[in-house]
């Protein structure tokens, strides 16, 4: 393999090797906001086409969503600091767009103004993946965007209780290359089911059932033919709270069963994606230091709360370590294994026979 650039392109990155054989033959850069729409769906400033010869079977042209091949060329044009150190080595991807290949990684995260999703969007962007921003709010997307210029930041203003909301995010997840997507928004609507307002309840449903089952969808098709990726829906641990009693904890039916439903949806989602290379989890935190319960009008500040922070590092290293059901607050992981052993017994355990406590004396 020559590229043209050096003469050994694998020096100093331990573990690479040459994929092809190919020459670099042209390299050109372009701001053209038409082309960029075509090209990168809007979501780059600047786009970089490489022209490789690939042995005998001619040349083709391959655009580069990522401005920095060497510090010293093209990365001022993205405003990266030349100085900043030698060029990194560049995994190139499908990105499922025809002829595009992509040199960094992409997450998308929904509620990501505020609390948990916020503490998503600025580990991933800390770790240098380009972002999709999702939340109701522009001006905090705005905020955030500006206060992230090291990463591309691309906002999406969307409500995702509505089926506009949802259709336009389901849009991006199904245009865009997505590494990760971060399925975080939510509201609570703590109350009792007989006095759930239609409306909140609509918009409960809409917001942690019916938008990550959907982005999910949209989502998933690229993963499989890209080989990866991984989606991480958060829930909580009062998904399994349904056989508490009254007494034990307030009542909050409706909000409960969206999160179980998460639960379900990602266990069963992983087990349809074994061996395509994508990742599902679902996690699971107690109570969070966030502005969630605020909103709710409830002061929790006397109450023992995890971080934001805290939480995604174990979402994160959940991934990791392959777990799909990830509780950060539970110490003893056998625990959870014994709920969902118990869940398989109860569901190897059924028959077409009236069970004997049903018949009649």
């Amino acid at each position: 393999m020559t590229t043209g650039l050096t003469e050994s392109p694998t020096a100093g990155w331990p573990g690479w090797e040459p994929a092809a054989a190919c020459d670099v033959v042209g390299l050109c850069v372009t701001t053209d906001e038409d082309v960029l729409n075509q090209v990168t769906g809007g979501l780059r400033k600047v786009a970089v086409r490489l022209v490789l010869k690939l042995g005998s079977a001619g040349s083709t042209a391959l655009n580069l969503l990522n401005t920095m091949v060497t510090p010293d060329n093209v990365a001022h044009l993205s405003g990266a600091d030349p100085a900043a150190g030698a060029a990194q080595p560049v995994t190139y991807s499908n990105d499922n767009r025809k002829g595009t290949l992509r040199m960094s990684k992409l997450a998308l995260v929904t509620g990501a103004t505020s609390g948990i999703g916020k503490a998503f969007a600025e580990r991933l962007a800390g770790d240098g993946y380009d972002l999709v921003v999702v939340g109701r709010r522009q001006e905090r997307l705005a905020e955030f965007a500006a206060a992230h210029p090291q990463v591309e930041v691309r906002t999406v203003a969307a409500d995702l209780s509505t089926d506009a909301g949802i259709d336009a995010v389901a849009q991006v997840c199904s245009g865009e290359p997505l590494d990760l997507l971060v399925n975080n928004a939510g509201v609570a609507h703590y109350m009792p089911l007989a006095e759930l307002p239609a409306e909140k309840a609509r918009e409960l449903v809409n917001v942690k059932v019916l938008a990550p089952t959907l982005l999910a969808r949209a989502a998933v098709g690229g993963m499989v033919e890209r080989g990866r990726g991984a989606i991480v829906n958060v829930a909580g641990m009062i998904a399994f709270s349904g056989p508490a009693p009254h007494s034990q904890m307030p009542r909050r039916a409706v909000y409960a069963g969206t999160l179980a439903h998460l639960v379900a949806l990602s266990q069963t989602l992983s087990a349809e994606l074994e061996g395509t290379g994508v990742r599902v989890q679902v996690v699971c935190p107690g109570v969070v230091a966030t502005e969630f319960h605020e909103r709710q009008g409830l002061d929790l500040s006397a109450v023992p709360r995890m971080s934001a922070g805290d939480l995604v590092t174990a979402a994160l290293r959940g991934l990791e370590l392959g777990e799909v059901v990830c509780a950060p607050g539970v110490e003893d992981a056998s625990l959870l294994d014994a709920v969902f052993r118990a869940d398989l017994a109860a569901f190897a355990g059924q028959s077409p026979e009236l069970a004997t406590r049903y018949r009649a004396g």
